[in-house]
């Protein structure tokens, strides 16, 4: 069974977006056959002491990741963006994890939210902007969809159609809970 990893990095504020996309990850990659690995702070790495500090734990992970995913919306904390660096830095090495910006709307931007906005843009990165949940999920998984396509084979067929076929099998189970 093919393995992706995925480390999903925000801010307190975004909790139940990561949730949310935890979820829909896996709901997702159960679909495809597919192994989807979604690590988050919260859940994903033991709180256990560190000889220097808890953040290098998330910090030696990263780098083994095949994607990197930042989520932002009023602020960027340090850790975070500690966090993208590392990825930045890994990426720059290895070309691994492919790194990903996703920044949701809001008129209440922090200076830190502007700032690194501004360092992604001088990177030569152009940020992806959502409204809600349901659109990240959509948006990253059209990247994911097409990063599918181009690196995993499954039965001598490409992954494309086994993931349009989970996008039909995703969209019975919404008409299923729909409530009209």
């Amino acid at each position: 069974m093919k393995k992706l990893t995925v480390f999903l990095a925000s801010s307190e504020e975004l909790a139940q977006e990561r949730k949310d996309f935890a979820d829909f990850m896996y709901q997702r990659s159960q679909a495809l056959g597919i192994l989807i690995n979604t690590i988050m702070w919260e859940t994903s790495i033991s709180n256990s002491m560190s000889k220097t500090c808890l953040q290098d734990k998330y910090n030696e992970i990263i780098p083994t990741c095949d994607m990197f995913v930042g989520l932002f919306f009023t602020k960027v904390g340090k850790y975070t963006e500690g966090e993208f660096d590392t990825a930045w830095k890994s990426f720059n090495d290895s070309e691994k994890p492919l790194i990903f910006t996703y920044f949701k709307e809001t008129d209440n931007k922090q200076a830190s939210l502007q700032e690194f906005w501004d360092k992604l843009w001088n990177l030569g990165h152009f940020p992806t902007m959502y409204k809600n949940t349901e659109e990240l999920q959509l948006k990253f998984w059209k990247e994911l969809e097409d990063y599918l396509g181009k690196n995993v084979i499954k039965s001598g067929k490409t992954v494309r159609k086994t993931v349009q076929h989970a996008n039909k099998i995703i969209n019975i189970g919404k008409i299923k809970k729909a409530k009209f």
